[in-house]
């Protein structure tokens, strides 16, 4: 029921956040959707890489495509999402005391996916928008690990939630 397993890389990209869903179609922009929920699509997907993880847990990265032909990635990581709740409270309400590392990886693997490393080939995109604080490292992670990035956006929705943790944080999310 309540538990969610599968985390999209990034936010709302695409119609969604284009606000019409022929705007691909139309413009000739070729998007990328990045969402929440991704156990719906799991079995349609292929697997493109397992990460060890380093700082961070490891995860892997899995290729989709919906129905109408749109492209999304999928990232699975049961030690930090598969858990009773929602993508940013657990089943109390309160955030989890982790969110820094849950975020941090999807992030990370966000960077690793618009550099020139880029594991899935032939696909890179020109630019890599970021939503809010959850996905706020990943112009970091992009600029100081990966070479010959995507240009970034950060679009910030909601000043209430600002992601604020101790700096005791910083080696755990590699910002030291």
């Amino acid at each position: 029921g309540g538990h969610f397993r599968r985390h999209f890389l990034g936010w709302r990209a695409g119609r969604r956040a284009a606000g019409d869903p022929a705007f691909p179609q139309r413009s000739g922009v070729r998007l990328t959707d990045l969402q929440l929920l991704a156990h719906l699509f799991l079995e349609r997907a292929r697997r493109v890489q397992h990460y060890l993880g380093g700082h961070l847990p490891g995860a892997d990265l899995y290729e989709a495509e919906s129905a109408d032909g749109l492209k999304f990635f999928l990232l699975d990581c049961p030690a930090l999402f598969d858990r009773p709740g929602n993508p940013y409270l657990g089943a109390d309400g309160q955030d989890w005391p982790d969110n820094h590392l849950r975020f941090a990886l999807l992030a990370r693997v966000a960077a690793r996916l618009s550099g020139a490393g880029t594991p899935v080939p032939g696909w890179r995109p020109d630019v890599l928008h970021c939503h809010d604080w959850q996905t706020g490292l990943a112009p970091y992670y992009l600029r100081f690990y990966e070479s010959d990035g995507a240009a970034t956006v950060l679009t910030i929705h909601n000043l209430a939630f600002q992601g604020v943790f101790s700096s005791g944080v910083m080696g755990e999310l590699a910002l030291t």
